[in-house]
């Protein structure tokens, strides 16, 4: 099961990327975080034994980040400074549990739906539910 998930999420993460739901002109957006995922695992930082193809494609096709590092090493608060672009320490979102992003905190989602675009979001790791903000 593990393994039809990915290619599933992929499709429909492409086909959030095909509504008409950017301005007239711009180019669509997909942004993929892998949570945990070493670089030496996937075929498009060199292992040829990966079994990444789709992963591939989108890295030969778009952007990819060479090199990264996490404000914090752990999932919530990582994804709040990116999403927000507010450091950790003033997020103030420490660890998974019993956090939550603040109301008043101004998400990258939000500032392009207000420019026309739609937003979605595929995901596996619970605390990147909505309901964590």
């Amino acid at each position: 099961m593990r393994h039809r998930l990915l290619p599933l999420l992929l499709l429909l993460t492409g086909a959030l990327g095909c509504s008409p739901g950017a301005p007239e002109g711009a180019r669509d957006v997909l942004l993929v975080t892998l949570d945990t995922t070493r670089p030496d695992r996937l075929g498009t930082y060199g292992n040829p034994d990966a079994r990444t193809p789709m992963l591939d494609r989108l890295a030969r096709e778009g952007a990819l980040v060479e090199f990264a590092v996490a404000d914090v090493p752990v999932t919530l608060p990582s994804h709040t400074t990116l999403m927000t672009g507010i450091p950790a320490l003033g997020h103030g979102v420490r660890y998974n549990a019993d956090y939550k992003v603040a109301a008043s905190a101004t998400t990258l989602a939000e500032v392009v739906a207000e420019r026309g675009w739609d937003t979605g979001a595929v995901v596996s790791a619970l605390v990147l539910d909505s309901d964590f903000g």
